[in-house]
């Protein structure tokens, strides 16, 4: 069984953050188009809005790809338990 290490972890997080920055460049770049030129600049909006929906969807499939990878690939075995066990019993460390 593979555990998520702390490197990848918080190479996901700075991922994310880079991906929130950039929307948010994006909207900044928007509203500077539209005070310069005074244009809502509808056409590249809307371009804009293309590719990001794009990207998010191949980065989605992606992650589905690679998810579907280790769940293929990966050990599995019934663990035996209780009659009376609960998920909820369970108790997660913070290590």
């Amino acid at each position: 069984m593979s555990f998520t290490s702390e490197k990848e972890i918080k190479r996901e997080k700075k991922q994310d953050t880079y991906e929130c920055i950039s929307i948010k460049f994006v909207y900044r770049l928007i509203k500077f188009g539209h005070c310069f030129c005074g244009s809502a600049s509808d056409t590249l909006q809307e371009s804009l809005k293309k590719k990001c929906w794009s990207y998010f969807h191949s980065y989605h499939l992606a992650r589905l790809e690679e998810l579907q990878m280790h769940l293929e690939n990966e050990g599995w075995a019934l663990c035996p338990v209780r009659d009376t066990f609960r998920a909820q019993q369970l108790v997660v460390s913070e290590a």
